[in-house]
């Protein structure tokens, strides 16, 4: 009788914490916590980086990529001369996956579609003579964002934040 009253005397400072998916949360409680019930709510959900390339009365438009141009996608960078970086710094080379400073946005359309990385795009009739392309990511979370440099003459406008931004 003596223990079972004495492990009961010891456990009554701790606090009993609980969650319906360890793999997403876990919380920690100490002697010094207070009592009570908690809610924890999610705010917004992460989502995939997508956004719109706008501002092109046709589908032959340039797409205004400089010879500097880079396009991530999560850890691999790819570049206008046809290299890849992956997250670990290696580097492949593929001449075909070259663009040049008159990429049309059909032709940037296909190209992103063809580095089978998680990105799509898609070109779009939005009105008369008014086209934008529509990329989207496949994964959400920083390690899988988008995004581009060195690309001009375009202005892209961010699905989810709505910010614009004028190359």
């Amino acid at each position: 009788m003596f223990s079972k009253n004495l492990g009961w005397f010891l456990n009554a400072n701790k606090t009993l914490v609980n969650s319906d998916n360890q793999n997403l949360l876990t919380a920690v409680s100490s002697n010094t916590s207070a009592l009570g019930n908690y809610t924890i709510g999610v705010q917004s959900l992460a989502a995939q980086t997508s956004f719109n390339l706008t501002g092109f009365t046709s589908v032959t438009d340039t797409v205004g990529i400089t010879n500097n141009f880079t396009f991530k996608v999560g850890g691999n960078t790819y570049s206008a001369d046809g290299t890849k970086t992956d997250a670990a710094g290696n580097v492949t080379v593929k001449p075909s996956n070259a663009l040049g400073v008159n990429t049309t946005a059909t032709q940037f359309v296909n190209w992103v579609n063809g580095l089978y990385d998680n990105v799509s795009a898609a070109l779009e009739q939005v009105g008369s003579n008014n086209y934008q392309i529509e990329i989207k990511g496949a994964f959400t979370g920083a390690d899988n964002a988008i995004s581009f440099t060195n690309m001009h003459m375009i202005t892209s406008k961010d699905i989810q934040t709505g910010s614009v931004n004028t190359g």
